[in-house]
């Protein structure tokens, strides 16, 4: 037992648990009920997050906030999701992580997604255990 000049020893982590990484995430939807509700997903999984609500408005936080990664929805008033992905990857490179969540069931949504450098295409709603596993 520890007396009050002793830390307690660290506790070993609990068998199957895993450490999520922190990561600077975008949410990007014009409708503020999915954007806030994913953010606070985000956030109690322990990441650091910010939303906007249109394509424009995304860039300047974007420049700001600097994420790894950003979950963009496809029909975004400015610029659409697919244009916003082209601009934030050539801003921000490889290493920024773009997934997108539509709800539009276009002819080629992936290859679309694929031209417009996203690294992965989800339809909404998504299953968020998913996007969970690919932000650790």
């Amino acid at each position: 037992m520890a007396t009050l000049d002793e830390a307690p020893p660290p506790r070993e982590p609990s068998a199957g648990r895993r450490v999520v990484r922190r990561r600077r995430v975008l949410v990007v939807d014009d409708n503020p009920d999915i954007a806030v509700s994913s953010s606070q997903l985000l956030e109690f999984l322990g990441h650091e997050v910010e939303v906007a609500f249109d394509g424009l408005q995304a860039l300047e936080v974007a420049r700001a906030f600097r994420p790894d990664a950003a979950l963009l929805d496809v029909g975004l008033p400015g610029l659409d999701g697919y244009e916003l992905a082209r601009r934030l990857r050539v801003e921000f490179g490889p290493g920024l992580l773009l997934i997108i969540i539509t709800a539009y069931a276009r002819d080629n949504p992936c290859r679309q997604a694929y031209e417009a450098h996203f690294d992965h295409h989800f339809t909404k709603p998504p299953d968020f255990a998913t996007i969970a596993e690919l932000l650790a």
